[in-house]
């Protein structure tokens, strides 16, 4: 049975939603990584010398320009996390409404958004706290001229920079493949099976009545 014009407008609205807020949920993923390279070539052009590190003998330049990436980042997580959670919630909302489960658009656009869901439950939840754990002590120990402590605290840091950039990477994938797959089911027209039947091209005539015959 076709949706009321009220429902069809409510079910355009809540698609429109969703893809936004994949949309802006890739943007902060792909911009973020790309004003890494931009920040750290910038900062070791500048070659800065800081005064609260005056003690630290490490490279002044990266200290600076990861301190500035680390704003970056902290800022792409929580639009992450937001736009994570509005695209859930309109997803939630749209197989409500009846969003066909049975097609294979749909099933890709779950399955898709489910590895999303769970690459960045990931990042937010365990690899990003460990890291900004570890680059916290190592700016403390660089501010406070412990030159050891602070190398190996950066140490633990890169140890972890590697599957950083694969884990927001296979976020970029799969929040990309959930886009084309909510695109996809989202225009896609009804099933053939729940489409109303067409009147057969053979099927008999109504008889004109009598009364029409007779007028003529």
């Amino acid at each position: 049975m076709p949706a009321s014009p009220r429902l069809q407008t409510i079910i355009r609205l809540t698609e429109t939603l969703h893809l936004a807020a994949l949309g802006v949920w890739l943007g902060a993923v792909v911009m973020a990584g790309a004003t890494a390279g931009i920040v750290f070539g910038a900062a070791r052009e500048l070659d800065p010398t800081l005064a609260t590190y005056a003690s630290y003998d490490g490279s002044h330049a990266d200290l600076a320009a990861g301190f500035v990436q680390n704003r970056v980042f902290l800022a792409a997580d929580a639009v992450q996390f937001a736009a994570a959670a509005l695209t859930l919630i309109t997803l939630i909302a749209r197989i409500l409404m009846g969003l066909p489960l049975r097609r294979w658009s749909t099933g890709l656009r779950l399955a898709f958004f489910g590895l999303a869901l769970g690459l960045v439950s990931y990042w937010l939840m365990v690899l990003g706290p460990q890291m900004q754990t570890e680059i916290t002590a190592y700016w403390a120990a660089a501010a406070a001229g412990e030159n050891d402590a602070a190398a190996t605290a950066l140490a633990a840091f890169e140890e972890h920079h590697e599957p950083a950039r694969s884990a927001l990477g296979a976020i970029a994938l799969a929040v990309t493949a959930t886009l084309g797959a909510a695109g996809f089911s989202a225009t896609a027209g009804p099933r053939v099976e729940d489409r109303p039947p067409r009147p057969e091209a053979n099927a008999p005539s109504l008889e004109t009545p009598r009364l029409a015959r007779g007028a003529r």
